[in-house]
């Protein structure tokens, strides 16, 4: 059977070129069949629809039929044969006449299936369930709070019905239009009425935090005419990344690494945030904060006894970096409000001027800086003799151990937490409380409303070094944090005391920030008790080379407690412990490295910080402080002194 119909396909299309007529079978011009056509030809199907069927209806109308098999021996049948066109969503009505997903056949018509509707009333159905919106209809929407429609520019917009990928026609969520608050204000003369936030008030007088700066304010410029410009960059929560707005204003304290432009200059936590003045350039500068003035040089001269004084005092305040606004303390501000320089307590008489010093760096006799600021262009020396280098004030002065002042006692809380005695090693003597030659800085400061702690940077010097260590010539740096009645502050040591190494020894020889020194060796010439290995009691006897073969060791107290080297040592001693051959009685000294102590206080908390040293013992022998590089910190603070990074910062 399949050759037979393929043959009369091929049949076919012969008799349609016109080249079997009266040969093969093929009907003439006339439409008539060929009389060897049989009516009943078994190579054609038994179809009914065929308009060429039994009847022998003319060929042409026949060949009408046949339209689109012409030149295709292959095409098939009908797809829809024996199909019901009443029922059938494929052919629904007629063949192929396919009815949508949302639809089914009723009667040879596509009508939509139960519960599925016409929502854009063509007559086609095209939604799934009930129509939610009518296409072209819009809704009234805001995201915000409905009394700031039409206030200020805040409009409300519109959703718009639109058909979603499942089928349903639904409101668009696009709010079309919407004009919701905006924070990113605008100051512009020609509009000073507008309002972005759209709380009623005109941005340009808005101080929404209470601080006493608005988001605008007006100047005249230099042609004279009025502009408005940018003032408080956080005047709400909105602009900046904080929940107390009102302490970020222009003016305020720049704190590093709160996020913030604390001062409004338009810098983020900047690491060249403004110091005072530079390292080779002694100007007055802004200090971090616009208009204040720190150190300079010009108007210190170092021996000055009008140095010991309250301006004495402010100077060495602003040589430390601390940058501060001098204020009352019932203005509420932050900034200083006592200053002072003095000796450690009453019991002291006088100060001699020498003992304090701002400089712009410590330098040896050949004029080579060794030691520089850490912040700014200067740095404060306290000292229990004189406060210099070997360039300048020790050669005027000379180099022999000054009695400068008379004693005294050991300054509270200090004093009574250790039961008027100086705290030492475990195992070394403990000294008296008797101390000499001391000085006190003070300093009453009300914190900025952003700070959480400060920080601050020192190195301390010692002649003791190395034939007194752990004996009772312990001379000392203290550095006491206390509140307006003189207590410790909340999460400080009951002593005050906030300047200590790991094990809570105070900063003095014996401690284990020593490291700028020479190795000395085991069974030295020491002035104190020492343990079976010829060292202090608080040191060990151990190689400074422990890589080396044994027989090759070099063995010293501490190992190599000095690693940090002896060179910056000529800044402070022509004469200092370099070699351990050196005669004890001829050469001494050494120190630490650049410390940062740093303790917390309460946001706009009075304190007071009151620097001390002085000798112990004795009027002989004395010892330095380096102080510089004061920092508000703006995040949580704890307190503690570890060794410094190359930035100032604790590691």
């Amino acid at each position: 059977m399949r050759h037979s119909r393929r043959f009369a396909a091929i049949l076919s299309s012969i008799c349609l070129m016109g080249l079997g007529v009266g040969v093969l079978g093929c009907s003439d011009d006339s439409g008539q069949k060929s009389p060897s056509q049989d009516a009943n030809d078994p190579t054609k199907p038994d179809n009914p629809n065929d308009s060429t069927g039994d009847s022998g209806n003319t060929g042409n109308t026949g060949n009408t039929g046949n339209t689109g098999n012409t030149g295709d021996p292959t095409t098939k049948p009908d797809s829809c044969e024996g199909v019901d066109l009443k029922t059938s969503n494929a052919h629904c009505g007629a063949c192929n006449n396919a009815c949508n997903e949302y639809s089914q056949c009723v009667d040879g018509e596509c009508t939509c299936a139960e519960g599925n509707n016409d929502c854009d009333g063509d007559g086609i159905c095209d939604t799934y369930g009930e129509c939610i919106c009518t296409p072209g209809d819009t809704m009234q929407c805001y995201f915000g709070a409905p009394e700031e429609i039409d206030r200020g520019e805040c409009r409300a917009g519109v959703f718009e019905c639109k058909k979603g990928i499942d089928g349903y026609y639904r409101w668009g969520s696009e709010c079309v239009g919407m004009v919701m608050p905006s924070y990113d204000y605008i100051c512009d003369i020609d509009r000073p009425d507008l309002d972005l936030d759209c709380n009623g008030i005109p941005d340009a007088e808005q101080d929404e935090d209470g601080d006493g700066y608005a988001i605008c304010k007006k100047i005249v410029d230099e042609i004279g005419e009025e502009q408005l410009v940018a003032d408080d960059c956080c005047d709400n929560k909105h602009m900046c990344n904080t929940n107390r707005p009102e302490f970020v204003h222009p003016g305020q304290t720049e704190c590093k690494g709160n996020g913030l432009d604390d001062n409004c200059d338009g810098a983020v936590d900047p690491d060249d945030a403004p110091q005072c003045g530079t390292e080779t350039t002694v100007v007055e500068a802004d200090c971090k904060i616009k208009d204040r003035s720190c150190s300079d040089l010009s108007s210190w001269t170092y021996g000055n006894q009008d140095n010991v004084s309250a301006t004495g005092a402010l100077e060495l305040a602003k040589a430390l970096d601390a940058c501060l606004d001098v204020v009352t303390a019932e203005s509420g501000l932050p900034g200083l409000i006592e200053y002072s320089v003095s000796p450690a307590s009453v019991y002291n008489i006088g100060l001699d001027a020498r003992q304090i010093n701002i400089k712009d760096g410590m330098y040896d006799v050949e004029g080579t800086k060794r030691i520089a600021p850490r912040s700014g262009n200067t740095f404060v020396i306290l000292s229990s003799g004189i406060a210099g280098d070997v360039k300048t004030e020790l050669a005027a002065h000379g180099t022999d151990d000054k009695r400068l002042s008379l004693g005294g006692t050991i300054p509270e809380p200090y004093r009574t937490a250790h039961e008027n005695r100086l705290q030492t090693h475990p195992n070394c003597p403990s000294g008296g409380a008797d101390i000499y030659d001391s000085v006190r800085l003070h300093l009453k400061i009300r914190a900025p409303e952003t700070a959480k702690g400060f920080s601050f940077d020192f190195r301390f010097f010692s002649r003791e070094y190395p034939y007194y260590v752990c004996s009772s010539y312990n001379d000392f740096f203290l550095s006491l944090l206390t509140d307006e009645s003189g207590k410790p502050l909340a999460g400080v040591n009951p002593d005050g005391n906030i300047s200590f190494d790991k094990v809570g020894n105070p900063v003095s020889v014996n401690n284990a920030f020593f490291t700028t020194c020479t190795n000395a060796p085991c069974s030295g010439n020491y002035k104190m008790p020492v343990k079976n290995s010829g060292c202090p009691a608080m040191l060990t006897c151990n190689a400074e080379n422990p890589e080396a073969a044994q027989d090759e060791q070099i063995m010293s107290c501490g190992g190599n407690m000095c690693k940090d080297g002896n060179e910056e040592l000529a800044a402070y001693y022509t004469n200092f412990y370099s070699s351990r051959d050196d005669d004890p009685e001829m050469k001494v000294g050494g120190g630490t490295a650049w410390l940062t102590t740093q303790a917390p206080v309460e946001p706009g908390q009075i304190f007071n910080l009151d620097f001390y040293i002085w000798d112990t013992g004795d009027l002989r022998y004395d010892s330095s402080v380096i102080i510089d590089n004061f920092q508000w910190k703006c995040t949580e603070t704890t307190v503690g002194t570890d060794f410094a990074d190359a930035s100032g910062t604790v590691n």
